[in-house]
């Protein structure tokens, strides 16, 4: 429940974070960390929410509350809460705002832009789970959206390890925003530790120099009025007394995070934190490294097949390259797989098939991966049948383009070039224990080799595969670019630029994959007609990539 809810609004992070916005998270402890319920299309409302409560938020803050609204037996109704301090909506508008398009006034609309479907399509959804969906607002003053759904309650199993000698820990917490210093407190003091919250850098360091019962840990944001966490941190490292404190920041994307800034700092964490990834690294910075004999380590190891599920994936994929990567990574972790090499021919497999996971390019010809989505859940719909988990294998970083996954009713999504440990995380969403990866000796290889031919699943032989395609087929996509590029075509060179992108980008993310991604997005503004230097570059790095390609597979020729 908490990764669900935590993930959906992290994805909204860096757009809250660009306009200064303090995002929150409050998830009250009450909350079942386990339910019964449908996660894409909690997800989805959610990130309609959030989404419209950043765009029409100028200054202040966005908070996501979830509390239990009722309980009975095995079955809860959750209410959560997405408030804001945004421009508000007028009481004689507000009965018309889960209409499609509707806005307080025109002028809002030209400011702001619309709200689209999205609040129309999270009503619906909410009442689909057996909720309700309300608001509260004034003009200027900021609204409060809320909603209900019905969920089963199931037990949470084990909680996470924790070290002995964390337990009952001091730890300071450092925020000068009350919500946050709450969602701290509440999540320490759920592990057995002992937090003690402060709003500013004068009163932490009084509270460490005069304490008499020492802290072992301090928890900071980055960004506070007056003296902000590096600061503090400063200060810390500067004391005698408090100079080995260990120091965790939480800082918002921005130049405060910056190499040179952070260096006295532990470990740093990007708001707002989740849950299990706070956790994660307070036992990382406190908790004494386990070193265990490579008898016992090989005994605890899972096997390979023997505890994991074997899936039935459907992989929609047009690019060969990516398509022989993918495939052979699922089918060496004993899955069984079928390829879709389009859009069109993903909703036909999904409607004859049935299907575990459906791992789904975003673009594709024929139909996108948003299309086929949006057209295999409306058959789940009109039929309905169980919901497939769908997850986007997409290249695009952006915030906006994450949310549009989901919005489509994708589940999550998995970043290209794929790396084998975030496509055995997407089938461990699944459930079921993560096969361990396959490992082979790694001879006299290179780091750089040998980290090569893990994310392909410590297959030499595939990754020899791969080379060899990529060394038959990038010449002729790079002449594609080229002679879109003369011939003036927008369209054929951001189609070729991308397929190049996704290719090379299995190997680095820099030289040519960075000057194949400036002309992918030249040519989607229309800009083609003065990328010459650019097009020459992307010849000079694709020749020194080649050459780079050709000595790395004699290398693994010889000391494979």
């Amino acid at each position: 429940m908490r990764d669900t809810v935590e993930e959906a609004v992290r994805l909204l992070a860096p757009r809250a974070h660009e306009k200064a916005l303090e995002l929150t998270c409050h998830i009250q402890p009450e909350v079942p960390g386990t339910v019964v319920g449908d996660p894409g299309r909690l997800r989805q409302v959610l990130v309609n929410l959030v989404g419209n409560a950043i765009k029409f938020t100028e200054r202040g803050e966005v908070v996501v509350t979830v509390e239990v609204h009722e309980m009975q037996g095995n079955d809860a109704a959750l209410h959560f809460t997405v408030a804001d301090t945004g421009i508000g909506i007028p009481a004689d508008k507000q009965w018309q705002v889960f209409g499609a398009f509707v806005q307080a006034d025109a002028s809002t609309t030209r400011r702001y832009g619309g709200s689209g479907l999205g609040l129309t399509i999270s009503a619906q959804l909410v009442e689909l789970m057996g909720g309700r969906i309300w608001l509260e607002s004034e003009a200027g003053r900021g609204s409060r959206f809320h909603f209900v759904v019905r969920v089963g309650v199931q037990p949470s199993g084990h909680a996470p390890g924790m070290s002995a000698n964390l337990q009952n820990l001091r730890v300071l917490i450092v925020d000068d925003h009350p919500v946050n210093r709450q969602v701290l407190e509440e999540m320490i003091a759920s592990w057995h530790m002992r937090p003690v919250a402060v709003a500013g850098a004068v009163e932490a360091l009084e509270a460490l120099r005069n304490s008499a019962d020492p802290f072992g840990l301090v928890l900071t944001d980055a960004m506070m009025p007056d003296h902000d966490g590096f600061e503090l941190v400063r200060e810390i490292r500067s004391d005698p007394l408090l100079s080995d404190l260990k120091v965790i920041m939480l800082t918002s994307a921005g130049p405060e995070a910056s190499p040179r800034r952070r260096g006295a700092v532990d470990h740093m964490l990007t708001k707002p934190v989740k849950h299990s990834e706070l956790l994660e690294a307070i036992q990382s910075v406190l908790s004494p490294p386990v070193v265990a004999s490579s008898a016992a380590s090989t005994s605890r190891r899972p096997t390979r097949r023997g505890r994991t599920p074997r899936r039935r994936i459907l992989v929609a994929e047009d690019n060969p390259i990516n398509q022989k990567v993918v495939l052979s990574l699922l089918k060496q972790q004993g899955h069984a797989v079928t390829l879709a090499r389009n859009g069109r021919e993903a909703v036909a497999e999904a409607a004859a098939g049935v299907f575990d996971l459906i791992l789904m390019d975003v673009q594709m010809p024929l139909m996108s991966g948003l299309e086929a989505t949006a057209a295999i859940r409306a058959r789940e719909s009109a039929v309905a049948g169980r919901h497939v988990p769908i997850m986007a294998m997409t290249a695009h970083a952006m915030a906006s383009d994450r949310e549009a996954c989901l919005q489509a009713g994708m589940d999550g999504y998995v970043s290209k070039p794929i790396r084998l440990e975030e496509l055995l995380a997407a089938i461990d969403g699944l459930g079921g224990a993560r096969p361990a990866p396959a490992r082979r000796r790694s001879g006299k290889r290179s780091a750089a080799t040998s980290a090569l031919v893990a994310n392909f699943g410590g297959d030499p032989a595939l990754l020899v595969e791969v080379i060899d395609m990529v060394l038959a087929d990038s010449p002729a996509t790079e002449q594609e670019i080229h002679r879109a590029l003369a011939a003036g075509d927008a369209p054929a060179v951001a189609a070729a630029a991308h397929a190049l992108k996704g290719t090379v980008g299995l190997f680095a993310k820099a030289g040519a994959y960075e000057t194949a991604l400036e002309l992918e997005r030249a040519a989607r503004r229309g800009e083609v007609t003065d990328v010459e230097p650019t097009s020459a570059r992307l010849t000079e790095e694709m020749k020194s990539l080649r050459r780079y390609l050709a000595k790395l597979r004699s290398e693994l020729h010889g000391k494979g």
